[in-house]
């Protein structure tokens, strides 16, 4: 099985068409879990880190995400992208009285387009990412629109 999950794997990294243009971008999320967002580009396959933060809420997630092209007639470049990592939430709220801080760990999954503008350096993208926390609320979706800033 292991096998198979691996060569699975290695035949959608071989199959996916790449066409990103930055090397680093990084920006604002705004949407549940509001925060900021950085993307690193290695060549086919990019790393996302998102931090969210609220009163009582704190997020930090790394995401790997793969890339497809969307053939639009529109000035840009439009793409599919999706991919899955894992997140460590710090959440705080009162209990008969008591403050109480609980940490989880959890898994995410993210699928969104991104349209890349042709003479600025910025993206644009909305997702989706569902997300499973190992203790404490279970599974739970959120969403975004981000802008980022590529240099």
């Amino acid at each position: 099985m292991k096998k198979l999950f691996t060569l699975t794997f290695v035949v959608i990294l071989a199959t996916v068409s790449y066409s990103q243009r930055f090397e680093n971008a990084v920006g604002l999320r705004g949407g549940y879990g509001s925060g900021i967002t950085f993307k690193h580009n290695m060549e086919g396959f990019v790393v996302e880190a998102i931090g969210a933060f609220r009163s009582n809420y704190g997020y930090f997630g790394v995401l790997g995400e793969l890339y497809t092209p969307l053939e639009v007639d529109l000035p840009g470049e439009f793409n599919v992208f999706y991919g899955g990592g894992a997140h460590v939430i710090n959440y705080r709220y009162r209990f008969f009285g008591s403050n109480i801080t609980d940490t989880f760990l959890g898994l995410d999954g993210i699928v969104g387009v991104e349209y890349e503008l042709v003479d600025y350096p910025l993206n644009i993208s909305i997702d989706v990412k569902p997300e499973l926390n190992f203790a404490g609320y279970g599974f739970g979706w959120g969403s975004a629109l981000s802008a980022r800033y590529e240099f």
